[in-house]
């Protein structure tokens, strides 16, 4: 049974995304990563949680990487151990780190 995606945007640059990222809602991942990015220098998307991530996704969460490499911040993808995400990006090959790690 799929579980509807859901957004959770933290005060602190932290957007943890749970559920399965459906197609159709790629532009609103895309949307809120582009917020957060814009206002957060250092930034996270933690995919822990999630249950289907297309390639779809993962190309839109490597793109808003790349966006705030680009404005002079940074955007680091979270997967936790064993997670289906961190599988999953692991096959792709997109680099992640598998906790919140604050620079300092």
């Amino acid at each position: 049974m799929a579980s509807e995606m859901r957004i959770d945007i933290q005060a602190d640059g932290v957007v943890v995304v749970g559920g399965d990222v459906e197609e159709s809602e790629l532009s609103r991942l895309r949307e809120t990563l582009h917020e957060v990015i814009t206002h957060h220098a250092e930034a996270w998307v933690d995919l822990s949680a999630t249950g289907f991530l297309p390639s779809a996704a993962i190309g839109v969460v490597a793109r808003a990487t790349g966006r705030a490499v680009e404005q002079g911040n940074l955007l680091t993808i979270v997967a936790a151990d064993g997670s289906r995400a961190a599988r999953t990006l692991g096959m792709a090959m997109v680099p992640f780190e598998p906790e919140i790690s604050r620079r300092g």
